[in-house]
């Protein structure tokens, strides 16, 4: 019992003697490093602004489109800003409740206007060409969108569509 006793504070004092000038800092006149590493992953992510709506009229008594570049018209719009740069695309619209359901268009198109600082006028379009946003930079969309209803006039009514924007790697 008491040779293991004995073992046992001999290794403890060989141990500490051998690490002493590491662990130790200082104690001999000495310095020591230690290495701290950081690691962080930060997402891709994307952030829109508040959507203002847009206004369709058409050109005339007897017009076949519902625009919003005919006269009364409007664009509707918004912003984004994305931390990668992300592709911008925009969807056809799509009629809501009212008298958009009961059209049987030949055409439903959209297109996105983005500009930015160093992005100038370029065009997303509901046929898939897509636009690259710069990387955060505050990117102002401004969206339009038509409505071609063949040969037959637009009828009186009230017309809803939503264009959904799209922001993806």
């Amino acid at each position: 019992m008491i040779r293991r006793f004995l073992l046992a504070s001999a290794l403890f004092v060989t141990g500490t003697v051998v690490a002493a000038p590491g662990a130790f800092a200082g104690t001999t006149g000495e310095t020591a490093d230690q290495t701290v590493n950081f690691q962080g992953i930060i997402p891709q992510v994307c952030v829109f602004g508040s959507a203002s709506s847009g206004t369709l009229a058409i050109s005339g008594p007897n017009s076949k489109t519902l625009s919003t570049s005919s006269t009364g018209g409007g664009q509707g719009g918004t912003s984004v800003t994305c931390n990668y740069g992300a592709q911008l695309g925009i969807a056809a619209p799509i009629a809501g409740a009212g008298a958009a359901s009961a059209l049987t268009p030949t055409s439903l198109t959209s297109k996105a206007t983005a500009s930015s600082a160093t992005l100038t006028s370029s065009e997303a379009k509901s046929d898939g060409t897509k636009v690259t946003l710069k990387t955060s930079e505050a990117t102002t969309i401004n969206v339009d969108m038509d409505v071609n209803n063949g040969t037959t006039v637009i009828p009186a009514g009230t017309y809803n569509y939503t264009v959904t924007l799209t922001v993806a790697p």
